[in-house]
């Protein structure tokens, strides 16, 4: 692990400094101070969260040590810059989460050593600090002057350590951008339907600084094996070899495009584009302009075979919305059964309850046992009804379904109120998520119009007619099951009734196929399903044990209140194990450890009070003056982590007035409006030798509260304890907020006299 602040990570930073000379180029480190709060993550155009306080009197403040290159073309306004970053989390080596882009990166630049001759300036950005907060990337674009020559940006992510490097953000207007990415992309991977839900979360990467700043640009990752992600099995040995050449090659092909590309003559900013991917590496992309067009024409080709169908009689309308009530029902059943079915496996599975990012090491072999089950329950339906159901009018209703859905997606529908306080349904209004639904619903469209014009030339279906589905179904299966199985990736299995409601909906258009395995072989389909379903969650148990390669996650971290002189373990687990029991018990009380952590977290930790251990310094508080001007105190502190700690929180009484804080003579606070305070200062990576604070306030009096967090447990192991067993490892941190740390907690009080 190499986070920022540590000796690992200033060891990564000389060797990529190195290996970057050895090349034949000249590094450039940015090293600099950069402050962000919670609004500086805000994406363009989103709001801050609703009930969200105080927002500027959180401050993020980091040390940051960027690694640029600069290859020089033609062109220096119309920069391309590639960026990836070197620094990793707390309890991960970070070989997929960000060095196989590093790794990348620096076989891109041997390589370009050679090919020379490019319209356009490169420029390359190892960054630091985005785990703790894209400091990295906002340093870049605030303090920089190569800055404001980018024009295209291009970031490489990952959140596991396996699949398809997938682009999954664009910037706005991004016309331009996916006709060259289609075009000349490395086997491209891509969505607009996964930019559309990744722009309505929370998540954020580089990327996010990067838009921000008004640069266009692309953002890469792969996201297989999230379980490997942000814990120490994101290593050399489990990063798939496979990712990291597609994205290598990715980097490379999409770079040097751009960097050959002349952008004086080309409009960076064009319609928004819908795009996905097509066999042999293809990928279709329209403007979005067309989807309106397009959802008017899907909906009149449905109305023309549904009337065509009634006066041939082989469809009924009032059958038809029978069904697609009847869809609906079986949908929410699935949903249902399928919810307390993963509810049940993980009471049952008390090893799961372990997994340190909410997911399991098995959790592609789960999402086969609930797309057979979703078969199954969706084939015994159909067999109970097999006898008077017709199943174009199955399929009718099921596309009733997804015609509401394009509706959706492709028209801009308000929000709408549903009658007696039944609630809302929001506005879904979502144009590259449309053809999701369209491309399937065109393919089942062509299917209905086939049976519709056969007629009734026999009630039972040959080799023909099943060769003939199959092959107009192809779209509807190669577009929805990689879908499907993204949404899982990127969701877990604890929104799988979510992931259900599609399995459903695409089940419903292929009721044909359902038809022709239920009749020909009765109820032999649906039980042979159901007992694939049984079978598989067997094989599912005997799979969950922990192992060397599919480790058990736990927590433990020590935290030393200096104030009230006591001292506590604490785990951020529900209980303890082999592992955490020589430091607390299941039995223990309980503590939200308020006084430690930076958050407010609702998670009550395990605690037992442990020995205040005489060899862990204070952080050292130095007043270096103390003066006083126009009625406000200005106070410079100087404050040194006596133990390197790699982290450090100072929090404020609302009571000292804070109006305005520099950090090295920088600015990092103003006080907005009377009502805002300081409420804390996020310090990370504190040099060696420490810092000088000054502080501006109206009060004669300042307090501050310093928590000091260093990772690793040397300062406190001993030989009494037993080390983590093979198969076990360190939750990452998301999961305990804090974890194998040692936290310190100390308050200071001075009493300004403005001298």
């Amino acid at each position: 692990p190499h986070p920022i602040g540590s000796k690992e990570h200033d060891r990564v930073r000389d060797y990529i400094v190195n290996r970057i000379k050895e090349l034949g180029y000249e590094a450039e480190i940015q090293k600099t101070m950069v402050s962000a709060t919670p609004t500086s993550y805000l994406k363009k155009g989103e709001k801050p969260k609703k009930g969200a306080k105080n927002s500027e009197g959180k401050v993020k403040v980091g040390y940051v040590e960027n690694i640029l290159v600069r290859i020089e073309g033609k062109n220096h306004d119309n920069a391309i810059l590639v960026s990836g970053h070197y620094d990793s989390v707390t309890g991960a080596a970070g070989a997929g989460d960000d060095g196989a882009a590093v790794a990348s990166m620096l076989e891109i630049l041997r390589i370009f050593k050679i090919e020379k001759e490019f319209e356009n300036d490169i420029i390359f950005l190892f960054d630091d600090g985005e785990e703790m907060g894209l400091l990295g990337a906002k340093a870049f674009v605030d303090y920089h002057p190569w800055a404001k020559d980018v024009a295209i940006a291009l970031n490489f992510e990952a959140r596991g350590a396996t699949g398809n490097s997938l682009m999954f953000e664009t910037s706005p207007q991004n016309g331009w951008l996916i006709q060259e990415f289609a075009e000349f992309g490395e086997s491209p991977r891509t969505s607009s339907a996964i930019y559309e839900v990744y722009k309505r979360m929370p998540n954020n990467t580089n990327f996010t600084i990067f838009q921000n700043a008004g640069m266009k640009g692309l953002s890469f990752g792969f996201i297989g094996k999230h379980t490997h992600y942000h814990t120490e099995l994101d290593n050399v040995e489990n990063l798939d070899r496979r990712s990291l050449q597609h994205q290598g090659n990715s980097i490379l092909k999409i770079t040097k495009h751009f960097a050959k590309t002349d952008l004086t003559k080309v409009e960076l900013e064009q319609e928004d584009h819908v795009f996905f991917n097509i066999p042999n590496d293809g990928v279709i992309h329209y403007q979005t302009k067309w989807v309106r067009f397009i959802a008017i024409a899907t909906i009149g080709v449905f109305v023309l075979l549904m009337i065509l169908g009634s006066i041939g009689r082989m469809v009924n309308v009032l059958m038809m919305l029978v069904y697609w009530m009847g869809i609906g029902l079986v949908t929410a059943l699935t949903m249902g059964i399928s919810h307390y079915l993963w509810k049940a496996i993980m009471f049952t599975h008390p090893t799961y309850k372990w997994m340190a990012n909410g997911d399991v090491y098995n959790s592609d072999l789960y999402m086969i046992v609930f797309a057979v089950l979703g078969m199954a329950i969706f084939s015994t339906c159909y067999k109970f009804i097999q006898k008077q159901a017709n199943h174009l009018n199955i399929m009718g209703g099921a596309m009733l379904w997804w015609l509401i859905l394009i509706v959706f997606t492709s028209f801009e529908i308000p929000l709408i109120k549903l009658p007696f306080g039944a609630g809302t349904i929001p506005e879904l209004h979502v144009p590259g998520a449309s053809y999701l639904f369209v491309v399937p619903m065109l393919s089942a469209l062509v299917i209905w119009a086939y049976f519709i014009l056969r007629g009734r030339k026999s009630k039972r279906y040959t080799f023909l007619d099943a060769a003939i589905v199959g092959a107009l179904a192809f779209p509807i299966i190669y577009l929805m099951i990689p879908i499907i199985y993204l949404l899982e990736l990127a969701l877990t299995l604890r929104s799988i009734a979510l992931v259900m409601l599609f399995v459903v909906l695409t089940l419903g258009l292929l009721t044909p196929f359902i038809k022709m395995l239920v009749d020909g072989f009765k109820w032999a389909f649906p039980s042979l399903m159901l007992l694939s379903t049984s079978v598989l969650l067997i094989y599912g148990s005997f799979t969950s044990p922990f192992s060397i390669s599919k480790k058990k996650a736990n927590s433990i971290l020590y935290a030393l209140d200096y104030d009230k002189n006591e001292a506590l373990w604490a785990s951020g687990d529900k209980e303890s194990d082999e592992f955490t029991e020589q430091f607390v018990s299941t039995s223990s009380e309980t503590d939200s450890l308020k006084q430690f952590l930076l958050k407010k977290s609702k998670r009550a930790y395990l605690t037992k009070k442990a020995d205040t251990l005489a060899n862990i310094p204070a952080p050292k508080v130095e007043l270096l003056s103390d003066s006083l001007a126009e009625n406000k105190y200005f106070t410079k502190i100087k404050i040194t982590s006596q133990r390197e700690a790699e982290r450090m929180y100072l929090h404020f009484a609302d009571s000292n007035h804070i109006e305005q804080v520099y950090l090295s003579d920088s600015l990092i606070y103003t006080q907005v409006s009377d009502s805002s305070s300081l409420e804390h200062l996020d310090i990370i990576g504190l040099p060696k030798d420490g810092d000088i604070f000054t502080f501006v306030n109206t009060d004669a009096k300042l307090d501050l509260r310093i928590v000091e967090i260093k990772y690793g447990m040397d300062e406190v192991w001993s030989e009494q304890f037993t080390k983590r067993k093979p198969y076990m490892m360190a939750s990452p941190v998301k999961r305990a907020m804090m974890n194998d740390a040692v936290l310190t907690n100390k308050s200071f009080s001075f009493e300004l006299k403005g001298e």
